[in-house]
């Protein structure tokens, strides 16, 4: 078994980064569900059991390299802007800080990672946050990356965890990865809280903006239900239901 140390100073950064740098135990989880979606996950299962959280994706996993080099190197960050998958779905990545991955002090104590790489061996990380070690492990078969937060800082009840599902519904809106939630009293998928975004219904504006990388085009559409159709009479010409602007950034 091999110790390791993070790249800082004062070795109690970790736990620091973790508990200021996330405001709430929802924003930790969230980000660590981003990272499951930067892995190109298809699915992230959060399963909380007495003062246990396990979260489990099927991305591309990690190898010992990527613990040694990546994962505890503090703020450093391989993350690309996008990334393609085989299937050719193009992902833009969420999390590029390099300290996301101090989420898990946050939310508890001490820390087991168990993960894997396609042709790699597989790898467990453990931390208690004062002194983490790695080791590989080839009885590790999946591909992905499974993460044990023991001795939770917070109780989590039906209730608390209800509100988690409703907080990622808001702030996790993408259908390309499938989180599902699970407790002794709860097992749901999260979903986004309004399926269909319409103005007027749900939301007064709905602002899209797309970039395409090979005209180097942004382009923003904004489509408002703001202004009654009488303020149309003091605004000429002006659509104030739609607004369309094509950007070339290159």
């Amino acid at each position: 078994m091999e110790r390791l140390q993070y790249i800082i100073e004062d070795q109690t950064i970790a736990e620091l980064l973790g508990v200021q740098n996330f405001s709430t135990d929802e924003s930790a989880i969230l980000e660590l569900v981003k990272n499951a979606y930067d892995a190109s996950a298809e699915s992230v299962l959060l399963c909380f059991d007495k003062d246990t959280l396990t979260i489990e994706d099927n991305g591309i996993g990690m190898n010992i390299d990527d613990i040694r080099q990546k994962w505890m190197h503090v703020g450093k960050s391989t993350k690309e802007y996008r990334t393609v998958l085989q299937n050719n779905e193009v992902r833009v990545l969420a999390g590029s800080k390099g300290i996301g991955r101090f989420a898990l002090a946050r939310l508890g104590e001490s820390a087991t990672m168990y993960s894997k790489r396609k042709d790699y061996s597989g790898v467990i990380w453990n931390t208690d946050w004062n002194s983490s070690t790695v080791s590989s492990d080839d009885s590790i078969t999946f591909t992905g990356t499974k993460i044990v937060i023991s001795r939770l800082r917070s109780k989590w009840n039906r209730s608390r965890v209800k509100n988690l599902i409703l907080f990622l519904s808001k702030t996790y809106n993408d259908d390309v990865m499938k989180i599902k939630i699970t407790h002794p009293d709860v097992s749901e998928y999260v979903e986004p809280y309004f399926s269909e975004l319409k103005p007027g219904i749900n939301c007064w504006s709905n602002i899209k903006i797309n970039y395409d990388s090979l005209s180097h085009c942004i382009k923003t559409e904004v489509i408002s239900d703001e202004f009654l159709d009488s303020a149309s009479h003091y605004c000429g010409s002006i659509n104030l239901k739609y607004y369309c602007q094509s950007l070339d950034v290159f």
